[in-house]
């Protein structure tokens, strides 16, 4: 595995990764990076229209802990209504730099208390579980572990993996290498972001046999991984193909029909999730600094139709010419 050549190299390759970020569309916490095909669609849109469907009719704003009290003794919809509101509170002292310690054992009691099985129970939870994960306390990792062992519903384990992954716990690592083999491709590739994210060195090989995955989100996320976060070239040929607009649109366009799945590209999103699957690409290329990309870097650089894209693609040919 390459070491950065420089703090220059480093500092460039994370602006690139910053500003990627920046363009994503508004997801979970783990939102804010590299989370292409990472975040359970159909539980993000639910979860965003439940918040603005109540932020509209209830007027006002509450604090958190206001809010954790009302999870605990609310019915169903205030409980859903007040896990959105506090997501939505939690997102915004992350975005100011603060965060409220005294919260993690309300919100990890609110968790393990929630028990139902039916859809609306397990959006709740998801809500609450994303709510452990913007704290940023490891203290949530063992409650989230167990619920994503006794889970059994592929999109509520991809929110449980999500939320895992934003406390960057390596004490996960064993129970995400056992789901890279989950027949659900939602949970493998969130399973091989979040494993690759941890960045503990045992990860490597099991990721390797995730580039031969059928599904190309999950080679996707593979390769991007063992390059940004582990500095491994093993997957340096799926990220030179991610380079290729073509390519890319053709398999966004073309959707993912696994039954219960996510991802499938509408015309309103597409653009979207093709712009940021090249500069995902391109991420993975700068942190290989794999000269054997300068062509298609070139290309994008010069005429694709994103400015994010081209962007990304010019910073990563200028991590590349120091190397």
């Amino acid at each position: 595995m390459d070491e950065p050549s420089s703090e220059a190299d480093r500092a460039l390759r994370m602006q690139i990764a910053q500003e990627a970020a920046d363009k994503t569309p508004v997801g979970t916490i783990f939102t804010r990076s590299l989370q292409f095909f990472l975040v359970p669609l159909l539980i993000v849109l639910s979860c965003v229209g439940i918040y603005l469907f109540f932020t509209y009719l209830v007027g006002g704003r509450q604090t958190p802990r206001e809010w954790v009290q009302e999870l605990k003794e609310g019915g169903p919809l205030a409980r859903k209504h007040a896990a959105a509101q506090l997501v939505a509170e939690l997102r915004r002292q992350v975005h100011e730099d603060r965060r409220d310690p005294a919260l993690v054992a309300p919100i990890i009691d609110v968790f393990t208390s929630l028990k139902g099985t039916d859809a609306e129970s397990r959006q709740t939870r998801a809500l609450v579980a994303r709510c452990l994960g913007l704290l940023g306390d490891t203290r949530g990792t063992p409650v989230l572990l167990e619920a994503l062992r006794t889970e059994d519903v592929a999109e509520a384990k991809a929110a449980y993996i999500d939320a895992i992954g934003a406390l960057r716990d390596p004490e996960a690592a064993p129970d995400l290498v056992k789901l890279l083999d989950h027949p659900s491709s939602i949970v493998r590739k969130y399973a091989t972001f979040t494993l690759g994210a941890l960045a503990v060195p045992e990860a490597v090989e099991p990721l390797k046999g995730r580039l031969g995955d059928e599904r190309p989100e999950v080679q996707w996320n593979a390769a991007f991984v063992l390059a940004f976060y582990l500095r491994d070239a093993s997957g340096a040929p799926i990220l030179r193909r991610m380079l290729d607009r073509a390519y890319i649109t053709q398999i966004v366009t073309s959707g993912f029909k696994e039954p219960g799945g996510i991802g499938e590209a509408t015309a309103a999103n597409a653009p979207a999730l093709i712009a940021y699957a090249l500069q995902m690409g391109c991420q993975g290329i700068a942190a290989l600094g794999d000269a054997a990309s300068v062509g298609a870097l070139e290309s994008l650089a010069a005429g694709d139709p994103d400015i994010g894209v081209r962007d990304a693609a010019m910073k990563t040919l200028r991590v590349i010419e120091k190397r």
